[in-house]
């Protein structure tokens, strides 16, 4: 059975100013739109201004120029996080060094959702105007933007939106509460929740249904997962699925049956994953197991921290793991 993938909406536009301009959103995480600029010497000028109907946060990813922001003039760079609220607005005078910046955006309503797992009202929110992002925030910033690209699941997306507003109440909100502690019976929720993750083969359970679930809230479910095992849910569930890809595999199946048993749009789509997570194919994991192929590690491709080669292995270049064919 095929699952129906949710793909995102990007419109893009292009000026004579600039090489061009995206704005996307996911249909099924409504409120929040990113966008994704590149601009060239000579995109901003003095009456390029931008109006904040909601709450914005602006990043520049390799753009360099100057920014009017509450009665200043800055310099926005990479690094760099930009916020404002409703009815604030930022001015761009001057490209210094050109290069793409993105920005999110969250509607009111859905960004006080989010903000309630802080115990924060939305209404009586302080944003810092500008801060030198730590790795953390800028990670989970450029993780919201690569959620809303292709082939990206439900469950990616709100994990990423979700770690993106824990950091940036660590670092934006000006006095924002201490992180709460995790409930007494957090590991054992995850553990529940990581029996779900292992029976949605399909790929189809999201991060709001697995909180309701649990009586808590995302962030916490994201946080006692992570503790517990060491990956986000999104991250569990695709390795999951990839071990379950990799046995029918090795069991004769086709690429393109597989795609389809385990939920995935088409044989690319699985194809994507796979590489990503085991560093090739499917294709070229099933040669592997025909009897005298030469596998890539028994080729020296692939070496573990001693310098020893397995045998009739195949590296997980994403995760640090290795799926061994032999004896399975």
């Amino acid at each position: 059975m095929m699952q129906q993938a949710v793909q995102s909406k990007t419109e893009t536009k292009r000026s004579p100013a600039s090489a061009w301009v995206a704005f996307s959103r996911r249909q099924d995480l409504p409120g929040v739109e990113v966008r994704t600029v590149h601009a060239e010497h000579g995109f901003c000028g003095d009456n390029c201004a931008g109006y904040s109907s909601d709450f914005d946060f602006l990043g520049p990813v390799t753009f360099c120029g100057e920014i009017w922001h509450r009665q200043r003039w800055l310099v926005a760079s990479p690094g760099w996080l930009f916020a404002a609220c409703p009815g604030e607005v930022l001015v761009g005078r001057r490209v210094l060094s050109p290069g793409a910046f993105s920005s999110l955006s969250f509607d009111a309503q859905t960004f006080g959702g989010y903000l309630g797992e802080h115990q924060l009202d939305v209404s009586a929110l302080k944003l810092r105007p500008h801060v030198r992002m730590s790795a953390v925030l800028r990670a989970r910033f450029l993780a919201v933007i690569d959620s809303f690209g292709p082939d990206r699941s439900l469950l990616e997306a709100e994990e990423a939106v979700t770690g993106f507003v824990a950091a940036m109440v660590r670092e934006v909100v000006m006095d924002g509460p201490a992180e709460a502690t995790l409930p007494p019976a957090a590991s054992s929720i995850a553990d529940h929740v990581r029996e779900q993750l292992h029976q949605d083969t399909l790929g189809r359970l999201d991060l709001t249904t697995l909180a309701q679930e649990a009586g808590l809230s995302r962030y916490q479910v994201l946080r006692a997962f992570k503790r517990r095992f060491g990956l986000p849910p999104q991250s569990y569930r695709m390795r999951v699925r990839m071990a379950i890809a990799q046995r029918m595999l090795r069991e004769g199946a086709a690429p393109a049956f597989v795609a389809a048993e385990l939920g995935f749009v088409d044989q690319s789509h699985l194809t994507r994953h796979f590489k990503r997570v085991l560093g090739v194919t499917p294709a070229v994991y099933a040669r592997s197991h025909v009897p005298g192929h030469v596998t890539g590690a028994e080729r020296g491709w692939w070496r573990g921290p001693a310098g020893e080669v397995p045998s009739g292995g195949v590296a997980n270049a994403g995760s640090g793991l290795m799926a061994v064919a032999s004896g399975r």
